[in-house]
């Protein structure tokens, strides 16, 4: 990100993206897994004074300077961001986040995916035992798959508990409500699309792609996404599958992003 040629190859592709893809809305910037960040020497001096975290902010604040000056919305995935949280502050209000999490399955959720804490996939240890037969299957798997245990009183860091006891819920810590960070991002004036899963994490069911983590991850996603106002929900899919492997879940995905509310009782 100290290289100034990134930034002019950077400005340079997106262009010639924006001008294949006229008319449009939004220009999704990406950003996600940028997880050498500090490595080379420049950048480690610079992280080691003001932080990673800020290593990418002022990258992308070049960027999103870019995208804004063309007319368009940017958007940009939210996993550096919410792991480096400090910096939260300081991204522009008119960037639209999106909160991609692929293995979240129920709502309320015994798996909490704690970037800020740095911490990643975890859940209460007693999942593993007292709490077991509570779960289902899929939640199970992935708990199982993914999920570190914790306990989750002690081992989550002290400030990380109290900026996030809100967004937590009462069920904490043996439950936190699906994607706790859609409400957190809105209260801090930021516009959220969800990201869900159609495809991903290498996790399969009877030898097929894992179609009810899959299901159970939209779903869960979708209702939140109504639930908050969120702006929308995608569906992700990234390996590579032959087109029928995909064909459920993109049908899924619309059926659980389009589907209204119940009707009241």
């Amino acid at each position: 990100p100290l290289n100034p040629q990134s930034l002019s190859l950077f400005r340079e592709m997106a262009d010639d993206f924006i001008e294949t893809h006229r008319p449009a809305r939004y220009f999704h910037l990406g950003g996600d897994e940028a997880r050498c960040l500090g490595v080379c020497p420049a950048c480690a001096a610079r992280a080691a004074g003001r932080g990673i975290g800020r290593l990418y902010l002022d990258f992308m604040l070049q960027a999103l300077a870019h995208i804004r000056s063309r007319g368009l919305v940017p958007i940009l995935w939210d996993d550096i961001v919410c792991r480096h949280i400090e910096v939260l502050d300081e991204l522009p209000r008119d960037v639209v986040l999106m909160y991609w999490d692929y293995w979240t399955t129920n709502h309320p959720s015994a798996m909490f995916v704690a970037r800020p804490a740095g911490r990643g996939q975890v859940a209460d240890r007693r999942w593993q035992s007292a709490w077991r037969p509570e779960l289902d299957p899929v939640e199970a798997r992935m708990l199982d798959a993914f999920a570190r245990p914790l306990d989750l009183e002690r081992d989550l860091p002290a400030g990380f508990r109290k900026r996030f006891r809100k967004y937590l819920g009462p069920d904490f810590p043996k439950r936190v409500p699906a994607f706790p960070f859609l409400p957190y991002y809105q209260d801090h004036g930021f516009t959220v699309i969800g990201a869900g899963t159609i495809s991903g994490n290498t996790s399969t069911w009877e030898g097929l792609p894992d179609f009810p983590r899959y299901a159970a991850n939209l779903s869960a996603f979708a209702g939140r996404v109504q639930e908050t106002s969120a702006l929308g929900l995608v569906g992700t899919l990234w390996y590579p599958m032959p087109l029928e492997a995909y064909a459920a879940g993109i049908m899924f995905a619309g059926q659980a992003a389009w589907a209204g509310r119940p009707a009241p009782d």
